[in-house]
């Protein structure tokens, strides 16, 4: 008999770098429902590299994911590093997540970028029209230098809106608050905050 349900037991892909990405699980076409699909291996920039900006380069992505439920409303979770990654200007980074998600709704348990000694480390949720910082800080040789006060908004639908955040450490606090559109504004202050906080990340 006709049926819409499929399995695929196990397919590897393998990428000219080096690196293999397995996938299993199963779904249903018609009912466009995924059932225990499980990712987990390393992806190389050979296959996202025609959807990447010219200033975002990367060397590998180890990824461990399932997924499960209607494509509407996909129960998801897993964990990624991102080794290698340059962004523009700044210097060569190590990005680690690890989220639990329904549809576009994601908790991000934690979100941690280091680059030499230093490492930013937030959590918090995201959606479809922005994120939630419920904490952020930044990290320097395992002292923590500055750290979220209280939990912020960061909105990108329907318009730009950020914070304000507010971050304190010893001595030093920043406060950063942003909004776009015709009467967009953008309000940085920040006291006793020394360069070298910054000299891990930002190329000169």
């Amino acid at each position: 008999p006709y049926t819409t349900l499929c399995r695929c037991t196990r397919a590897e892909f393998g990428f000219a770098e080096g690196g293999e990405l397995a996938v299993q699980g199963g779904g249903d076409f018609e009912a466009k429902e995924l059932r225990a699909a499980v990712a987990e291996g390393i992806v190389r920039p050979s296959l996202v590299a025609r959807w990447l900006p010219a200033t975002v380069k990367f060397e590998s992505i180890t990824l461990a994911a399932k997924a499960r439920g209607p494509l509407t409303a996909l129960v998801h979770e897993g964990t990624g590093r991102v080794t290698g990654l340059i962004v523009a200007k700044l210097q060569p980074l190590t990005a680690d997540v690890t989220w639990r998600g329904n549809g576009a709704a994601i908790t991000l348990k934690e979100a941690r970028v280091q680059a030499g000694a230093s490492a930013i480390t937030v959590a918090g949720t995201v959606d479809a029209t922005g994120a939630r910082l419920a904490t952020a800080k930044l990290s320097q040789g395992g002292v923590v230098r500055l750290a979220l006060v209280h939990p912020a908004p960061v909105r990108w639908s329907p318009a730009l809106a950020i914070g304000p955040l507010e971050f304190a450490g010893d001595d030093a606090s920043l406060r950063v608050a942003a909004t776009a559109g015709a009467t967009g504004r953008l309000t940085i202050a920040a006291r006793g905050i020394p360069s070298a906080w910054l000299a891990d990340f930002v190329r000169v």
